[in-house]
């Protein structure tokens, strides 16, 4: 479900988990009243979430091309109303996935506007201008406040829009903590903090044998190591096989894959998996039958650059026992996963469309 905002928010910082919290120095930016204008609400529960002009800016430079496949000329072309629609349905499902998130921890009691989240955003800020460490990972930042803000209107963003999305990402971990709890790994035995939601083995075991679960034998190889074309033979060759363990044994002896992560293979949620790597592999998982091969799919991720081949396994019984608690952690995160998704479909269905959508020149935002 948060899987369309990982390319947007990668934009502008690189880990939903700050490591340490300091003082802003930079005051936020007021937007303007074009920007503050209102084209959109969402409804829920009884509460109403503009979407302002900022917000569907920044999301339609970010999705766009999802429509036009990179011909910016069709949104001042003939044709452009038919785009606009599709365009327009797509960034209402972005925008209620974001509001998913405000939505569900107002419900459940998480203040994403207090001193303690004030704090969080203005170390983001701070980090993304100066550099500095975010989640263990270094940022380089910007020569001044000024040109990270310039950075931000170059992919259709402001401070408005930059302070949301960071909201939305402390939302996303607090959400995580909320329904699936905590651990202090420093203390594990006396520090765990169990999740609101509740199973019982007969729910992990609906998950795994039900349509909301596929698992599959993952086949990756490193670009530097082996070529496309060599991958793509790899992939006829695994077509031809229908036995799980032959094409375990042939993968791992063609890749560095740890040997029992291949024969176990992963479970695969309709509702989890969100990188922008895994939405390709979760995409290829739901739509192979039992025994299928996926296309070559190309993996450009922070921790991996090379080819991937999806293959479809049965779920039996032993494999359940053996890897039971890997099972429930997917599909605790399904479940997550499948709670915003859910209200993020509640919240299209509460869709009211404003005068000012009408006026919006998308060709102008590209710059044509």
């Amino acid at each position: 479900m948060k899987k369309f905002l990982c390319a947007l928010l990668s934009l502008i910082f690189l880990s939903f988990s700050l490591v340490s919290c300091s003082e802003s120095k930079y005051e936020p930016v007021e937007s303007t009243d074009e920007e503050r204008r209102v084209v959109m609400t969402l409804s829920l529960d009884g509460k109403s979430y503009d979407v302002k002009y900022e917000l569907y800016r920044a999301l339609f430079v970010a999705t766009h091309a999802t429509v036009d496949g990179g011909d910016a000329s069709v949104w001042s072309g003939d044709k452009k109303d038919e785009y606009i629609v599709r365009v327009d349905d797509l960034i209402a499902r972005r925008a209620a996935e974001i509001y998913s998130v405000f939505h569900l921890c107002q419900k459940n009691g998480i203040d994403l506007y207090n001193d303690e989240v004030d704090e969080v955003v203005e170390s983001y800020v701070t980090v993304s201008v100066e550099g500095g460490t975010i989640g263990g990972v270094d940022v380089t930042g910007y020569e001044s406040y000024e040109k990270y803000l310039e950075y931000l209107a170059s992919i259709g963003m402001n401070y408005s829009v930059q302070d949301l999305l960071y909201r939305y990402t402390v939302g996303l971990e607090k959400l995580d903590e909320y329904f699936l709890g905590t651990v202090d790994q420093s203390n594990i035995s006396n520090n765990v903090v169990f999740g609101s939601i509740k199973y019982t083995e007969e729910d992990i075991s609906d998950f795994y044998y039900g349509d909301d679960s596929v698992r599959i034998i993952r086949a990756f190889f490193d670009s530097s190591v082996k070529s496309r074309e060599v991958v793509e033979g790899y992939q006829d060759d695994i077509s031809k096989m229908s036995n799980d363990a032959e094409v375990a044994s042939y993968i791992i002896q063609r890749s560095l894959l740890a040997g029992s992560d291949v024969m176990n293979g992963i479970v695969v949620g309709r509702y989890n998996l969100d990188s922008l790597y895994y939405s390709k592999v979760t995409e290829a998982a739901f739509s192979l039958p039992l025994t299928g091969v996926s296309e070559v799919i190309e993996i450009n991720s922070e921790s991996e650059q090379g080819y991937c081949i999806v293959y479809v396994a049965h779920k039996t019984e032993e494999h359940f026992t053996e890897c039971y608690d890997d099972i429930v952690e997917m599909y605790l995160q399904n479940e997550v996963g499948r709670i915003m998704s859910d209200a993020a479909d509640s919240l299209v269905e509460g869709l009211a469309v404003k005068s000012a959508l009408g006026s919006i020149d998308r060709a102008a935002i590209l710059g044509d």
